[in-house]
């Protein structure tokens, strides 16, 4: 067998690991848990409260976590402290931050049968990630990960627009994302060298490869973001498909506004196309009143704003999220960011992370 085909026959079997259970149960049903603390929690507690659950979600809260990692009181939620009782409580988990790591709990969850949400960064590294898909397929549970840009509706229908060339072949593709502005930064220990990249609010690299395809190689410059003096990374990439290229320009400028109910950052999208382009505005929060999405093409131009109906906030996205992981535990639905597309997102990640200290460009 050729070394080509022994990859994809292990790709094949790792993404085997994360296939949903039989069908046979309603989403509604699921009691679902929510572990952890950070900036994303109370938010998505809210969420999952506001699907008309049969059984609230059960809240796990040790001792052991930081106060800077809890949410504050969530109303309404049984809160457990106990691994072994909370396990036995609920059938599915989003796992949000903890301070020494969460893949440990994670797998613990997966071990004893309980199907796993994992906020990104899922893995730092391919060995982290293998360990958890390897739980998961032990006891046939679902593990996704959550990547809330899939669930915005602009860029649903951006992908759209692409794949039905509406601008001809894309050969271009450009992320302009202010990490964080003037109301600080939720994550500040990720404000070290590297971890820029796998920062929440930095959900690029997966997206990048859902809208156009793998990614070949990559090549990175920045500088070490601070938090009050702020900081650049521009990262370009080359894609499989030939005569495609892309940019992150990432900005993280501690004295921007940026207006937000959660995640103080600013994000555009421009896709250049043979034919034209599309800019797809805001995402986390918003700095200006562009239409969510507009498209050039000749002479055509037109946008898609305030009438076009779209779920645009960011309680939308986390709303769509919450019901998705409920049908992928009910047996009902399969992640949406597959588990071949989640590795892939985790080399494109770590060959940024290798550019940048290196200098030089890093294959895929």
């Amino acid at each position: 067998m050729a070394e080509t085909d022994r990859k994809q026959t292990g790709l094949e079997r790792l993404a085997a690991l994360f296939e949903p259970p039989g069908r046979g149960r309603a989403a509604g049903d699921v009691r679902i848990g929510l572990a952890g603390g950070g900036p994303l929690l109370a938010p998505a507690a809210a969420a999952y409260s506001s699907l008309g659950l049969k059984k609230p979600p059960v809240m796990y809260a040790p001792d052991t976590v930081r106060p800077e990692y809890a949410a504050g009181p969530l109303k309404d939620l049984e809160t457990v402290a106990d691994f072994d009782d909370f396990a036995r409580r609920v059938d599915a988990v989003e796992v949000f931050d903890f301070p020494e790591g969460r893949s440990e709990f994670a797998i613990r969850l997966l071990e004893a049968g309980r199907h796993v949400s994992l906020q990104k960064p899922f893995a730092r590294s391919m060995e982290e990630a293998q360990a958890l898909a390897r739980a998961a397929g032990r006891r046939n549970a679902v593990l996704r990960i959550n990547e809330y840009a899939l669930f915005y509706e602009p860029y649903i229908k951006l992908k759209e627009l692409i794949d039905a060339k509406e601008i001809g072949e894309v050969c271009a593709i450009r992320f302009r994302s202010n990490l964080a502005g003037a109301d600080g930064v939720p994550w500040p220990e990720l404000l070290t060298d590297g971890d820029c990249f796998f920062h929440p609010a930095f959900d690029r690299f997966a997206l990048a490869e859902h809208l156009l395809g793998g990614v070949e190689s990559v090549i990175c410059y920045s500088n070490r973001l601070r938090p009050k003096k702020g900081g650049t990374a521009v990262v370009g990439f080359k894609y499989k498909a030939a005569g495609c290229y892309g940019v992150f320009d990432l900005t993280y400028a501690p004295g921007t506004a940026i207006r937000a109910d959660c995640v103080p950052c600013d994000d555009q999208i421009e896709v250049a196309g043979t034919d034209g382009i599309i800019w797809a505005n805001h995402f986390h929060g918003k700095m200006t009143e562009e239409p969510w999405l507009e498209v050039r093409r000749g002479k055509k131009h037109y946008t898609l704003g305030i009438g076009s109906d779209m779920a645009v906030e960011w309680k939308d996205c986390l709303g769509a999220s919450a019901r998705h992981f409920l049908e992928c535990a009910a047996g009902r639905a399969k992640p949406r960011l597959s588990p071949r597309a989640a590795l892939r997102a985790l080399r494109f990640q770590l060959a940024a992370a290798e550019a940048a200290r290196t200098g030089s460009e890093v294959k895929v």
